[in-house]
């Protein structure tokens, strides 16, 4: 996720002077009409903007596969392509080893023991008397009585809500994705874009009037900047909270440490919801094969929740955009209220991109040179620090 403008924008033109009147209502016009669009056509657009997301995980094992490949002969001609497809199988493959041999065991157990959860719970209260101790003495009579005449109950209702809450954020993601268009789009999208990168400023320019090109450029810049920043934030965090909670689960002793922590590693990717989603799957598990570790893990798990909530998230997320901990909280709460799981995706970078482009528009409106009103964006004055002095003569 580096800046795959910059070389394109050291040769080119500063760009125009000040902008007249007429143009700078034609050009506001434009944005309207474009942000108008944009609007209109939001859930055909939802498969593109997964798939967005999708690329700028990939773009930095496309250019590390890339750097690997010969310099000179045939090879060299086709690095780009052959990164981009390579890379894209590499993602599938790994996809399909998650599912396959990670997450299916997961929710084949589980949903056997829901299955079953009534003879389950008498199995746990005669192979560990600890927790039948520990639940007769804690546990009020009463409640005890409701919880033995109503364990399939709970059990169905767990599974139900379980599959009502995969599905909610599923379908946040708008209907489009379940369509036959949606599973063409997608990779093919990542495939195209991943191997057309590298030309994108260049496509840019010959597509838009002179007067444009630059303007174009430096937006494309923009949101290239802020997307890759906010990736790099939320791999960064995912893999901490995975390697945490994987390394927390073999401390307490659990034995399916290793599948666990690559589910919340997953569950990371969503902000607030997903790391309940993956204690949703990762708690059944703990208690249909080692019982006795329910509590440590609970507790383990409010631990990494605290960690993520109060410093985490904040930091890492927060400062792949240049929010505030409080604005970063107010900004995720913003995006599940518009969008959902989804928006709970896209909130920081969009707010993030929302800002810049404003400054960015506002700068050029007075008549700032693009250099001058890029430098004015903190994405930027982060990544391109000013140039020393020049010595005295």
């Amino acid at each position: 996720m580096t800046d795959t403008t910059q070389h394109d924008n050291q040769t080119a033109p500063a760009g125009p002077g000040p902008i007249s009147p007429a143009a700078r209502i034609f050009t506001l016009a434009v944005i309207a009409l474009l942000a108008l669009i944009l609007w209109l056509a939001r859930h055909a657009l939802v498969p593109y903007v997964i798939a967005i997301i999708i690329i700028y995980m990939l773009l930095p094992v496309v250019h590390w596969l890339e750097r690997a490949l010969p310099k000179e002969g045939r090879i060299a001609a086709f690095a780009r392509p052959i990164a981009a497809i390579g890379s894209a199988v590499l993602a599938l493959a790994l996809l399909i080893l998650l599912i396959g041999v990670l997450l299916n065991p997961i929710i084949d157990e589980t949903t056997e023991m829901l299955t079953n959860f009534s003879a389950y719970w008498e199995q746990i209260k005669a192979d560990h008397p600890t927790v039948r101790d520990a639940y007769e003495a804690y546990v009020p009579d009463e409640i005890q009585d409701w919880v033995n005449s109503h364990l399939q109950e709970i059990a169905t209702n767990l599974m139900a809500g379980i599959a009502s809450v995969a599905g909610w954020l599923l379908n946040t993601t708008g209907s489009a994705i379940s369509t036959v268009l949606a599973l063409v789009s997608i990779p093919l999208f990542i495939v195209y874009y991943l191997i057309d990168e590298k030309s994108t400023t260049r496509t840019l320019r010959a597509q838009f009037p002179q007067a444009w090109s630059q303007d174009a450029i430096a937006c494309f810049r923009i949101f290239d900047r802020i997307f890759g920043a906010y990736t790099r934030g939320v791999i960064l965090e995912a893999t901490i909270v995975g390697i945490i909670t994987g390394f927390g689960y073999w401390v307490i002793g659990v034995d399916l440490f290793l599948p666990l922590g690559v589910v919340a590693f997953v569950g990371e990717i969503v902000p607030i919801i997903g790391p309940w989603i993956a204690f949703l799957i990762s708690f059944p598990v703990v208690l249909a094969t080692q019982p006795e570790l329910a509590i440590p893990a609970v507790i383990l798990f409010g631990v990494i929740q605290a960690l993520e909530g109060w410093f985490l998230a904040p930091q890492i997320q927060g400062n792949s955009n240049d929010f505030t901990n409080s604005g970063t909280l107010v900004i995720l709460s913003i995006g599940a209220a518009l969008g959902g799981g989804l928006g709970m995706i896209l909130a920081l970078p969009a707010a993030g991109l929302l800002r810049a482009l404003s400054i960015y528009t506002f700068m050029r409106l007075q008549g700032h040179g693009i250099d001058a009103a890029l430098a004015h964006l903190p994405a930027f004055r982060k990544a391109d620090p000013p140039a020393p002095p020049a010595p005295p003569p």
